[in-house]
């Protein structure tokens, strides 16, 4: 399967899509440093990153799909979150950095069979759920763009009407979620707005249905306490259940069988079989080093 990345970053995202299967085609980042991250993680022989192409130093809205031949299976990256990042100047769609029209000038020359798109879970908010609307119905019908001058919301309109009506055309069934790492194994509570579409005619088995769950961390620490027994926690070093969480413990206590999810990962089970640190004549000389410097 053959994949293009747009904004790309430093290629976590491409990671991802390789380790799923997908055969980077190209990668395109504007960052310099971003793309002197993937150029050294390739340099070095990087497991996943070695067999990618060079990264494509360009601004997506200047780059020519024509350059690329043959199918693409799936159009994924990362398009700039600042427009919507609460950190930010929440401009959204009159933001120029906001590039979801070029996201969708790339469904059109390439008509990806999907797109994966992350972005900051800020654009969920109420305050941008009509742009978000819009950037949905916009990624539905990647062949339609705004007239020169045209209001986004007029722009909006029209998207709206071809929904109501069927129309032919490139189309795509696009749906979204705001997502937690910590749902999928990470041990890491990072919240994302994913978006996944598929070209009308293809049918795949999807579902955002998470493999683990906040409940079966609780139940495992508070109720069975199985989490501190394989952790060899003693009972006197273990903390007590923290105060935000009790009325949600009490539910799991009264419920039978009430998780089905495997529990989060947290940082205590991703490096308990770490050997502990030792301390070695190296470590000392570089204490004394920034010692002195200091």
């Amino acid at each position: 399967m053959r994949s293009v990345e747009l904004c790309a970053g430093a290629g976590g995202l491409a990671l991802a899509t390789t380790q799923a299967g997908f055969t980077p085609l190209a990668l395109l980042e504007s960052d310099p440093v971003a793309c002197a991250t993937i150029t050294e993680n390739q340099r070095r022989g990087g497991q996943w990153v070695k067999t990618w192409p060079a990264v494509s130093p360009v601004d997506i809205r200047d780059f020519d799909y024509s350059s690329l031949t043959g199918p693409v299976d799936l159009l994924s990256g990362g398009p700039p979150c600042q427009p919507f990042s609460v950190a930010g100047k929440h401009l959204g769609i009159d933001d120029d950095r906001d590039l979801f029209a070029e996201v969708a000038r790339a469904m059109v020359h390439l008509r990806p069979r999907a797109i994966l798109i992350e972005n900051t879970k800020g654009l969920a908010r109420a305050t941008f759920q009509r742009q978000l609307r819009y950037i949905r119905l916009q990624l539905t019908f990647p062949e339609q763009s705004r007239k020169p001058g045209e209001h986004w919301e007029t722009f909006l309109a029209r998207l709206e009407e071809l929904a109501a009506a069927k129309t032919r055309g490139l189309r795509y069934a696009v749906s979204c979620a705001v997502l937690n790492a910590a749902d999928y194994g990470v041990p890491q509570q990072r919240e994302r707005l994913i978006i996944v579409g598929f070209r009308d005619g293809e049918h795949f088995p999807f579902t955002l249905t998470p493999p683990h769950s906040l409940d079966a961390l609780l139940y495992g620490q508070w109720v069975t306490r199985e989490y501190w027994d394989r952790h060899k926690v003693s009972s006197r070093r273990r903390p007590k259940p923290p105060e935000k969480w009790q009325a949600r413990i009490k539910r799991l206590k009264d419920e039978e069988n009430p998780v089905s999810a495997r529990p989060w990962v947290t940082v205590r089970d991703a490096i308990a079989s770490l050997p502990e640190p030792v301390a070695s004549a190296l470590d000392d000389n570089h204490l004394n080093h920034r010692l002195l410097m200091n």
